[in-house]
């Protein structure tokens, strides 16, 4: 098991499929952005406390205004490991290396450049 999560989390690219709803399903998938945006309060819909980049993943699938997140590894003992973003941080020009944190975007929303 541990090999396999292992696998999972080095992996840059990796997909999302479930969730079932009364009247649709959704699906995502999620890439991991080579820059880690300064998210704004306006730019966090919500924060959560995961054991693992795919739970925080699950949750930004939950929520349909959710295209991107980012999750600090290695420890799920701060309070807020996960934070669900509106936005995709391509109008953010404060890039910041935030230790430890990883920043996800759903591949439908990746800027053109």
């Amino acid at each position: 098991m541990s090999v396999f999560r292992n696998l999972l989390l080095q992996c840059n690219i990796f997909l999302i499929l479930g969730q079932l709803t009364a009247n649709e399903h959704s699906e995502k998938v999620f890439k991991k952005d080579i820059k880690v945006p300064s998210l704004t309060l306006a730019d966090i819909i919500s924060t959560h406390n995961v054991r693992s980049d795919i739970e925080c993943s699950f949750n930004c699938l939950k929520d349909q205004t959710c295209v991107g997140f980012k999750y600090k590894s290695g420890t799920n003992t701060p309070p807020v490991n996960c934070q669900l973003s509106n936005t995709t941080g391509k109008n953010n020009t404060a890039m910041t290396n935030d230790q430890g944190w990883v920043f996800f975007i759903d591949v439908e929303h990746i800027p053109v450049r």
